[in-house]
């Protein structure tokens, strides 16, 4: 995927689940894989198709992620020991589990 969207321009991804769940979020600026670490984005947002939702952030701090395991996250929140993100999708996303979508961390649930 990176190779395609790297470096050029703003992002709209659009997941649907095995359950037929569409969702998403959208980043005014493009993707660097290159960079590994996170990302402020005043416009960016996540979204439900499926439930017909825009969720806003509720701070403009970390809203992207940007590692080398993982395609993209949205939305991030430090809890103790563990990262939380509102859509965290791994490269593998496809075929494991790993991937999720915990809304309400950084963007704000309806």
């Amino acid at each position: 995927m990176h190779k395609n969207v790297d470096n050029q321009g703003p992002l709209l991804v659009i997941i649907k689940t095995k359950e037929n769940y569409m969702f998403g979020g959208f980043i005014s600026q493009g993707l660097d894989i290159s960079i590994s670490d996170y990302a402020k984005d005043g416009r960016a947002f996540i979204f439900s198709l499926t439930k017909g939702t825009v969720h806003y952030q509720r701070n403009k701090t970390n809203t992207i992620i940007l590692h080398s395991d993982q395609y993209i996250s949205f939305g991030h929140r430090l809890e103790g020991q563990y990262n939380w993100d509102d859509i965290s999708l791994k490269y593998s996303c496809n075929v494991d589990y790993w991937s999720y979508s915990d809304f309400g961390w950084s963007f704000i649930p309806p």
